[in-house]
């Protein structure tokens, strides 16, 4: 599935903070959406839990370093468990090419599995593809319209 250029695979699971869950061999992988993946732009570095640590649902496990402007100002951007769970295996690929997130965050850009410790409640709290998807359609059409109310404040600013 897509909405505008933003990929949303189908067989995943979303959260707000537009990170993804996936379901494989009773283990569960997360990364950051394409949607997400684009708002950061360019990701400097990333910080993951270490093998055996345990996450919580909808608390920061992580932090994405990432390059705020093209004056070269660092950002921190939280990066929250979509489920609980206790962490089996981590991207260790991702720590030293961040960029696959941004080339490749479904297969590639993911970032850790885990064990889950709750999930039958915490699976049905995440967002369904069609779902994610309409939010990420919100969530453009916003971004837009301040896009477009920044440029016409910019061009009567730049009259005065």
């Amino acid at each position: 599935m897509k909405v505008r250029e933003y990929k949303i695979p189908a067989d995943l699971r979303y959260t707000r903070g537009h990170e993804w869950a996936r379901i494989t061999n009773e283990q569960i992988e997360i990364g950051i959406t394409d949607f997400g993946q684009k708002l950061l732009k360019r990701i400097l570095s990333i910080e993951i839990p270490e093998i055996n640590k345990q996450i919580v649902a909808s608390t920061q496990f992580g932090t994405i370093t990432r390059v705020q402007t093209d004056d070269d100002i660092d950002t921190m951007i939280d990066i929250c468990a979509p489920v609980s769970g206790r962490v089996i295996r981590i991207n260790e690929t991702i720590k030293a090419h961040p960029d696959l997130i941004n080339k490749d965050p479904y297969r590639a850009g993911w970032l850790l599995r885990v064990k889950p410790s709750n999930l039958e409640r915490e699976w049905e709290v995440l967002l369904p593809a069609n779902e994610y998807a309409i939010f990420v359609e919100e969530m453009s059409a916003i971004l837009e319209e301040l896009r477009t109310d920044f440029e016409r404040y910019e061009i009567r600013w730049n009259k005065i």
